[in-house]
């Protein structure tokens, strides 16, 4: 049966529709899954890079949209020069590639701080698909641009992205995740504060979160969370007690649901 699945998807890998995204899946994958893949932090420079663009747009946002709008412009220009008006409408690949492009940068914004690798691995495999679609309706063939069939086609092509921001906005991705995790971040506290004789384990996820450092604080616990942050230390703490009186002033507690806080440490920059 594991023969037959497996020489199915890759019959799939050389039809339309399931290429690109089975290979995006593929480099996607292992980057999401393991916090500390190699060469996972190369994708900080593109995260640096939007987050740079962002801080000048708060500044001068005509200049930063028109920067942004010149290449596009040119694009769709370019494509209705060259195919006379005629755009294929985005099939399946386009499709499947956005709502694979959607997952890491809603995952980027589920931890108490964004995640930049995997914020800035989304943008830059949403720049490469943009670039291939755009390759595709220049150097495809005639008869291919009345295919796909349907106009709903360009309805979802906007409204991936557009309810993937919506989410974000909204704080939808990180409270999903704290309460998918909750469940076992408290069993975990509870058990590793009922018996410390051996010190606290150092397990690498605790719930839905890949962690560093769990430590006691107080009469409770607190863990980072791998990832997430650039210069500062994010994470969670479960505080049956509340906030320990006296801790460190970079420290800064912020109340979520019962006994569980999130945590900032402003003190590494």
């Amino acid at each position: 049966m594991i023969s037959t699945l497996g020489a199915r998807w890759c019959h799939r890998l050389f039809v339309d529709g399931y290429r690109v995204p089975l290979v995006l899946a593929a480099a996607l994958v292992p980057v999401v899954a393991v916090p500390h893949f190699p060469g996972r932090a190369l994708f900080l420079v593109p995260a640096l890079f939007l987050g740079l663009v962002y801080s000048i747009g708060q500044a001068f946002p005509g200049v930063v949209l028109a920067v942004l709008a010149a290449p596009v412009a040119a694009a769709v220009t370019l494509l209705f020069w060259s195919r006379r008006g005629r755009i294929a409408r985005p099939g399946n690949s386009a499709l499947l590639s956005l709502a694979l492009v959607s997952v890491p940068a809603m995952l980027a914004f589920s931890a108490p701080s964004a995640d930049l690798e995997l914020l800035g691995m989304a943008g830059a495999a949403a720049v490469v698909l943009a670039v291939l679609w755009v390759a595709r309706q220049l150097l495809g063939d005639e008869e291919e641009l009345g295919r796909p069939a349907g106009a709903w086609r360009w309805v979802v092509a906007v409204l991936l992205p557009v309810a993937a921001v919506a989410l974000v906005r909204a704080d939808v991705p990180q409270q999903v995740r704290f309460e998918l995790g909750r469940p076992a971040m408290t069993s975990f506290a509870e058990r590793a504060l009922a018996d410390r004789s051996m010190g606290l384990p150092q397990p690498e996820w605790i719930g839905t979160y890949p962690v560093t450092g769990v430590e006691e604080v107080g009469t409770g616990l607190r863990f980072a969370v791998t990832g997430a942050g650039l210069f500062d230390i994010v994470g969670y703490a479960y505080l049956p007690d509340g906030p320990p009186s006296g801790w460190r002033r970079s420290d800064t507690y912020t109340h979520l649901s019962g006994a569980w806080y999130s945590w900032t440490d402003n003190g590494n920059f």
